[in-house]
């Protein structure tokens, strides 16, 4: 039987998930003074009113658990961008690969690029150059973001004869897209979605679909607006989320849908159907 589990609840501790027991983790970390989530600093906000070097800090304890509770030769997609702080480039993303590469059992795999269409800019930068375009002046406006792939352990690429199947009924033919390291998708609406930085479905659904086989622990750290377990439940997998906003954990169950009246400091169960 599949469940859900929200848990409204700093990642940084995921000490009720037990040791080697989540198939797969998918998530996308909170910018560092970037966005504004809502809880700040005194609530255990990840980035908020903190230097870079303690940003990064928190953010190695969290992939630190991410790498206990995975199970050997599963696999973690992180998806992070660079950032623009008062003109400056922070280069998040090389940071973040060093930490992972840091991390005694975890391997390097693949890294995807998320291209986005030019209509739909996260930050628009090259409009001052066009109006003035001189020499050492540009501002690249930025269309990519990362989705950095790294395993546990050994590759162990065993499977079922019935996992074999539901690949080949739901992989092979229907997404032929996925073939290459560059994937092309529009971006998620933070005015739709209710969060400051949401990541589009068709993201974790590619994750999920290439990393995991149905039934299996998909675990998103940073669960926001729920948009990973909103996917993991459409693809018949079971999902715990964190999140230290009670407010975000109320907007996932109403996005990924269950039974009214469920207590969020608590795992929540929800039975899903084959």
């Amino acid at each position: 039987m599949n469940f859900i589990h929200l848990y409204n609840k700093d990642c940084r501790d995921m000490s009720m998930i037990e040791d080697n027991s989540v198939d797969l983790v998918v998530t996308s970390p909170p910018y560092w003074c970037a966005k504004d989530y809502g809880s700040g600093k005194d609530k255990g906000e990840i980035g908020a009113d903190v230097s870079y070097k303690e940003y990064l800090d928190d953010i190695k304890k969290v992939f630190e658990e991410c790498y206990r509770v995975l199970r050997n030769s599963r696999f973690m997609c992180i998806n992070i961008s660079n950032i623009l702080v008062d003109t400056h480039t922070i280069p998040v993303p090389y940071d973040y690969f060093q930490i992972l590469r840091s991390i005694e059992g975890l391997t390097y795999d693949e890294c995807a690029m998320w291209t986005k269409p030019e209509g739909m800019l996260s930050q628009s930068r090259a409009g001052g150059w066009l109006q003035r375009p001189l020499p050492r002046r540009i501002h690249m406006n930025r269309l990519y973001e990362f989705i950095f792939i790294f395993r546990k352990g050994t590759n162990d690429l065993s499977f079922t004869q019935s996992d074999g199947k539901i690949l080949e009924e739901n992989i092979i033919e229907k997404n032929k897209e996925y073939l290459t390291d560059v994937w092309y998708f529009p971006c998620a609406s933070a005015a739709r979605e209710g969060h400051p930085a949401p990541y589009p479905p068709e993201l974790p659904k590619r994750c999920i679909r290439l990393y995991s086989y149905r039934n299996e622990v998909v675990l998103d750290p940073f669960n926001g607006s729920g948009t990973t377990g909103m996917v993991a439940k459409q693809e018949g997998r079971s999902y715990i989320g964190f999140d230290i906003s009670a407010e975000y954990i109320k907007l996932a169950q109403k996005k990924i849908g269950w039974n009214e009246g469920s207590v969020f400091d608590d795992p929540y169960e929800y039975k899903l159907e084959r």
